[in-house]
């Protein structure tokens, strides 16, 4: 009977939006279910500071990598930073700059980030981070330079960091920053565990940036690819 209500608990989660589910079983792990098993990975000591390849699957084309947030302790890192001389701020978006950030998203990255975007502004608070410039002479579009969101694509995950070509690759400090600020924000939301979506190239760098994320192995095709793009 506790197994199938778990069974219950996991399709009301996945039909909720979830991507993922966190369970602790520890007082009946000799009795879990092969079907779940299968289905399952066992979450790592995060207490345990393993280098960056130990922590990924290099069986992966890309992957989804998870953070535990009971283990996670967030860094100093600072929201406003230069990057090859250009001052930066990394912030929740303002209600006002919806319509803005939406088209320049798509016009930017695509439609399917562009969805993603937009659909941040419609939780409470709103579910992104984005990198501003903060040089008011600068036109509208040109001062905005990357974002990411959690809880869009499917609840408790975040987007894939978008980081306009200009910035990209030249300071890790930003990606750093941007990441981080946005899991503060997932973690204040209520999140016990937050799981950042397709990560390819990148992830050798993200692993290197917080030693508390870990690739999930099985997780290559994950969620992105299956709706309809334009």
């Amino acid at each position: 009977m506790y197994w199938l209500l778990v069974h219950v608990a996991l399709e009301r989660l996945q039909w909720l939006g979830y991507a993922y589910a966190l369970m602790e079983v520890s007082e009946c792990a000799d009795h879990f279910p092969s079907v779940l098993q299968q289905a399952s990975w066992w979450i790592p000591d995060s207490t345990e500071h393993k280098s960056a390849v130990s922590r990924d699957d290099k069986s992966l084309e890309w992957a989804d990598l998870f953070i535990d947030f009971r283990t996670w302790t967030p860094s100093s890192t600072p929201t406003s930073l230069t990057v090859n001389g250009r001052d930066l701020w990394v912030r929740r978006p303002e209600a006002s700059e919806e319509l803005l950030l939406v088209e320049w998203v798509r016009d930017t990255f695509g439609g399917g980030w562009a969805s993603e975007i937009h659909r941040s502004f419609s939780r409470d608070p709103i579910s992104s981070v984005i990198v501003v410039d903060r040089d008011k002479d600068l036109a509208p579009k040109d001062r905005l330079l990357g974002f990411i969101a959690y809880d869009t694509a499917r609840l408790g995950m975040l987007s894939t960091i978008a980081l306009v070509p200009e910035v990209r690759g030249h300071d890790l400090s930003l990606t750093s920053a941007l990441l981080e600020e946005c899991l503060r924000e997932a973690r204040a939301s209520g999140m016990t565990y937050a799981v950042l979506g397709g990560v390819g190239n990148a992830r050798l760098a993200a692993l290197r940036l917080f030693s508390s994320l870990w690739s999930i192995p099985g997780s290559c095709p994950g969620i992105f690819g299956r709706g309809v793009r334009n």
